[in-house]
């Protein structure tokens, strides 16, 4: 058996469940507050900033730096070396003949030591002949001075 005071209870919450709304409004003063100090604090920032150009004597640098030349025809310095390549394409091709040329020929790489380079293609059919064990022998040994 329930109670009285258990009833009103049950009805009470039964109550509490069909309520689906705010039962009070939002305070307004507050808000208002919040909104004066918002502008208060971005009037003060603004004349904070105007008011430090203005004594670092950039306040006026909008208006000259249109009177004067415009900085594409002022004359350029070059930066320190090594300089960009104007030319990669052209660049590239050029290094390319130059290996290709040192691939390709007969030439001293130390003359004083005898040591020489020759054609990749006459090296190669150089070591499928003699094969890798004789190329690396013959690098071993000392060569006569010319």
């Amino acid at each position: 058996m329930q109670t009285v005071n258990e009833n009103d209870q049950h009805e009470q919450s039964a109550h509490d469940d069909e309520i689906h709304h705010e039962t009070q409004d939002a305070k307004v003063t507050p808000l208002i507050w919040s909104g004066v100090t918002l502008v208060l604090v971005s009037v003060f920032a603004f004349a904070f900033i105007a008011g430090i150009m203005i004594f670092l004597g950039r306040g006026d640098a909008a208006p000259s730096a249109l009177t004067g030349a415009p900085p594409v025809a002022a004359p350029t310095r070059l930066p320190p070396e090594p300089l960009l390549q104007q030319e990669p394409v052209a660049d590239g091709d050029r290094i390319i003949a130059e290996q290709q040329a040192v691939l390709n020929s007969y030439g001293w790489v130390d003359q004083f030591a005898g040591k020489v380079h020759i054609p990749i293609e006459r090296a190669m059919e150089l070591v499928v002949e003699q094969g890798v064990e004789a190329s690396q022998a013959t690098d071993a040994t000392p060569r006569p001075q010319p």
